[in-house]
């Protein structure tokens, strides 16, 4: 197979900032690089539309050029890789687009939004369908998946860790992968992964040193307490 994969933003572009900085871009592009690595291994080829914080292109044209490298190439399949945001800080989860329902996209988006809600161990915000310019101006199948939260305390700090950024491209390989039937090569849990089991629920955390992180508003609320953020003072209170 062909495929086109798309970092979300780069260059003068940051995409979404996390509550310590961390910028989109800077998430989306390691993570398609993995993923080009393990589809390229996997026997499938591959093109980016940037494989560095360099967007040479103006911002006018920036989705119309994405879309014209994915077609130039004749890609069979075509995603493109995206953080969330929102005004609220608790908003959580994993998300998977296509431009409508009843296609190839679809089936590509609920296959590898099937392996990212395994990967990741986030809630499942389903699939959805949006007329994303990506997701119109591309000739062949197409996603959007936005992997996190960028915006959520918990998920920006997971975000910065090779964990996340492995276990999301893998993830997507796999789900494509799966759909057409070629082989991927998982690759083996970072070491300091941990599974936490809290409340009948399970959650993926990190072992530093020897002290466990874990997605605090995700556990607190499995133990039925209240959470709350205050951005201004950067404090969480559980109650």
């Amino acid at each position: 197979m062909k495929i086109c994969i798309d970092p979300g933003h780069g260059g003068y572009d940051p995409g979404a900032v996390g509550p310590t900085g961390l910028k989109e871009k800077n998430v989306t592009l390691p993570v398609a690089m993995l993923l080009a690595d393990i589809l390229r291994a996997a026997g499938q080829e591959v093109i980016l539309t940037r494989d560095s914080d360099n967007t040479p292109w103006d911002s006018d044209n920036d989705l119309w050029k994405r879309c014209q490298i994915a077609n130039d190439y004749g890609a069979d399949v075509f995603v493109s890789i995206h953080i969330n945001s929102a005004a609220n800080p608790a908003a959580t989860g994993t998300e998977t687009y296509c431009v409508a329902f009843g296609g190839e996209g679809e089936k590509i988006a609920r296959s590898v939004q099937k392996e990212l809600v395994a990967a990741l161990g986030l809630p499942d915000r389903g699939i959805k369908a949006a007329n994303f310019y990506v997701l119109k101006r591309t000739d062949m199948p197409a996603i959007l998946t936005e992997l996190a939260f960028i915006s959520n305390p918990d998920e920006e700090y997971m975000m910065r860790t090779d964990d996340f950024l492995s276990r999301a491209a893998e993830a997507i390989a796999q789900g494509i992968g799966n759909l057409y039937g070629f082989a991927v090569k998982g690759k083996a849990p970072s070491s300091n992964a941990v599974t936490i089991t809290c409340g009948g629920q399970t959650f993926s955390g990190m072992l530093i040193g020897d002290i466990t992180y874990a997605p605090v508003r995700a556990v607190a609320e499995a133990l039925g307490k209240q959470v709350g953020w205050d951005g201004n003072t950067r404090t969480v209170t559980i109650s």
